[in-house]
């Protein structure tokens, strides 16, 4: 599930008329949807489908977080897919739920488009390291 970045762009209409155009790439729904996503209590990470996903992962590489979002821009709307890694001991349909909350509400302040689906998978759920040291 790999997202063709900068492949696919969205023409917004600006609230002003300034005889000029509004457009944005499907990397920067990405983008906004990673931040979004990185910061929701209880996602550990962003889920990867191989040893190479892993080790690019652990160097810091957006590459194979790329590849744990799907974003569909459409005529005036977008579909996102995320694939997640959650904490170990979290409500899941919860955590899925505020995930969803939050990349709908942040594209759609962010950019304007509106937000026709948030599917998210939970690929695994790992213990977190500092849990692990309060035991």
């Amino acid at each position: 599930m790999s997202v063709s970045v900068n492949k696919k762009v969205q023409n917004l209409s600006s609230k002003e008329k300034t005889g000029g155009s509004v457009k944005v790439y499907e990397s920067v729904v990405s983008s906004i949807v990673r931040k979004s996503v990185l910061g929701t209590e209880g996602v550990v990470r962003f889920a990867g489908n191989s040893l190479v996903d892993n080790i690019a992962e652990f160097v810091g590489s957006k590459t194979m977080q790329d590849r744990a979002i799907t974003v569909e821009m459409g005529e005036q709307s977008v579909s996102v897919s995320v694939q997640l890694v959650l904490q170990y001991g979290v409500y899941i349909p919860d955590v899925a739920s505020t995930v969803q909350r939050a990349i709908k509400a942040q594209v759609e302040e962010l950019t304007g488009m509106i937000v026709d689906k948030v599917d998210v998978t939970v690929m695994d759920i790992e213990q977190v390291e500092e849990e692990e040291a309060a035991e």
